[in-house]
């Protein structure tokens, strides 16, 4: 039970101040990525405490490397490959994050590979939590969908209606693998981060295809 409201807390009190952050005293990744690192590692971390966990170095090790290919390669995907410029609703993105989103640099990356470590952690937990109460995998898959829907459903006002409605159907649809990979161990956990990660990089070529077609 104590896994699931964790992974709850850490994720909701990390995007709460995130998004406080931004909406009000206007910092953003690009310009202030510093801050936001060290939030999402002090909230990493201090979970990391809490729960008396060392994460193993092979894991460690390995999620640095795929967040450092993903930091590496979606600048390059968005300087080179043209679609990248007429992204379809752009227009739709609220200001605070319009930037981040529309123009990747390597800063935002950097943010954004360590917030969603944050994010699949808190996954993790509330994965964990489930299974630990309804000892079910198909429960636990039907409870996570729902919660992962109910926890998304404030980015229809964060990105706008179209990214909004993009991340929520796309997390909605793959959220039920989550559960299913938890039964890899730590494996699984880097399916998941790459799964997460692969999620922006099809957003981007959705978007971009789209957008290139509809001028």
């Amino acid at each position: 039970m104590h896994g699931l409201i964790i992974g709850i807390a850490l994720f909701v009190s990390a995007a709460l101040i995130a998004t406080l952050l931004q909406m009000r005293y206007r910092y953003n990744y690009a310009k202030n990525p510093i801050v936001f690192v060290c939030l999402f590692l002090v909230c990493i971390g201090g979970t990391f405490w809490f729960l008396n966990y060392l994460p193993p170095v092979l894991l460690v090790v390995s999620v640095g490397l795929i967040a450092s290919l993903y930091v590496a390669g979606i600048p390059l995907f968005a300087k080179f490959w043209k679609p990248m410029q007429c992204l379809y609703g752009a227009e739709t993105i609220p200001l605070a994050y319009r930037e981040g989103i529309i123009r990747p640099g390597l800063t935002e990356q950097i943010v954004k590979v360590t917030e969603i470590a944050l994010q699949d952690m808190a996954a993790w937990l509330i994965v964990g939590g489930l299974l630990t109460i309804s000892h079910s995998i198909l429960y636990s898959m039907l409870l996570f969908t729902g919660i992962v829907f109910a926890l998304h459903i404030p980015g229809l006002w964060m990105f706008g209606r179209v990214y909004g409605m993009y991340f929520l159907v796309l997390v909605t649809a793959v959220a039920f693998l989550v559960p299913l990979l938890y039964q890899v161990d730590t494996l699984g956990f880097l399916y998941v981060y790459s799964l997460h990660l692969g999620g922006y990089v099809a957003m981007y070529i959705f978007m971009g295809l789209l957008g290139k077609r509809s001028r």
